[in-house]
């Protein structure tokens, strides 16, 4: 049996003679040094021969080691976090010093009523 690897364009990559396995759908293969992911399998009746459409999107797989973006995006929510933490004090700081402000004023202005009635 032959295998015909075409790519999505329709043409020929390489032709497999006398192979007993045909790669399934998703699978990866390497043809002259590079990796192809099997897009669709074609069973030719007449001619006893299979077209295989390969493609060179390939879907990235994580690689545990070297896989920094979930480090990444707690370290970006941890962030985020503190400065909204940060922006809840910095608004009660806020606050607390309007209030004070205000308490004042109003003992100033006590005490200067009390000097002009007396």
């Amino acid at each position: 049996m032959k295998i015909h690897y075409q790519d999505e364009y329709g043409e020929d990559l390489y032709i497999a003679y006398n192979t007993v396995t045909v790669p399934r759908i998703a699978e990866t293969v390497v043809i002259t040094d590079e990796d192809y992911r099997v897009k669709e399998v074609r069973w030719m009746v007449e001619g006893d021969y299979v077209v295989v459409t390969v493609t060179q999107n390939l879907i990235r797989s994580r690689d545990p080691e070297n896989d920094n973006s979930g480090r990444l995006a707690e370290m970006q929510r941890a962030i985020v976090a503190v400065n909204k933490r940060q922006d809840v004090s910095e608004k009660k700081n806020r606050m607390l010093t309007e209030q004070v402000v205000t308490v004042r004023k109003h003992i100033n202005q006590r005490i200067q009523q009390e000097r002009k009635e007396s």
